[in-house]
C-alpha cells in the first residue's frame, strides 16, 4: 500500500459517487499521481460549478488530464464534459462510461479516451497514461 515517490502527473477526477471517487483516487495516488477530486455540479453549493458559469475552473487548469465518471445519460453532467473540452481543448480526459451510455453519447466522446464503467484499477490506470501519451481518443 505504498505511495509512488516519483508523481508522474495530476489527475482531476470528476465522480458524483464520492465513495467511488476515493477509490480511484487510492488507484491513482498508487500509480504516482496526484489527485484532485471534484464531485461535479451535484456536489457544489447549490450546483454552482464555475466552469459552467464562467467557463474556468482551477482544478482544470491545473491538471495534466481529466478523469470525467459523472453520468453521461444527465444533460448536466454532458455540459461538464462540452465545457472541459471547449475551455480546455489541450487538456485530455478519460471518460469512464457505461457501454450502452458511451454508444449513446459517441459523438460527444469523440477525441476522449473511453473506458467502460465500472472500471477497474489497471482500466483507470491504463486509460489515464493513454491520455498523456497523446493516443488518440477511443470511442465503443
Amino acid at each position: 500500500d505504498q505511495l509512488a515517490f516519483d508523481v508522474v502527473g495530476v489527475v482531476l477526477l470528476e465522480n458524483h459517487d464520492l465513495g467511488t471517487a476515493y477509490a480511484a483516487e487510492r488507484v491513482l495516488e498508487r500509480g504516482g499521481y496526484d489527485v484532485a477530486v471534484c464531485g461535479g455540479p451535484d456536489h457544489l453549493a447549490r450546483g454552482r460549478c464555475s466552469l459552467l458559469a464562467t467557463g474556468a475552473c482551477d482544478l482544470i487548469e491545473g491538471a495534466d488530464v481529466v478523469f470525467h465518471s459523472l453520468n453521461l445519460d444527465r444533460v448536466e453532467h454532458r455540459r461538464v464534459l462540452t465545457a472541459i473540452r471547449s475551455h480546455y481543448p489541450d487538456v485530455p480526459v478519460v471518460v469512464e462510461a457505461p457501454t450502452p451510455s458511451a454508444e449513446r453519447h459517441r459523438q460527444l466522446l469523440h477525441g476522449c479516451v473511453t473506458i467502460a464503467a465500472p472500471a477497474r484499477g489497471a482500466d483507470v490506470l491504463d486509460g489515464v497514461r493513454r491520455a498523456l501519451s497523446g493516443e488518440p481518443g477511443t470511442t465503443p
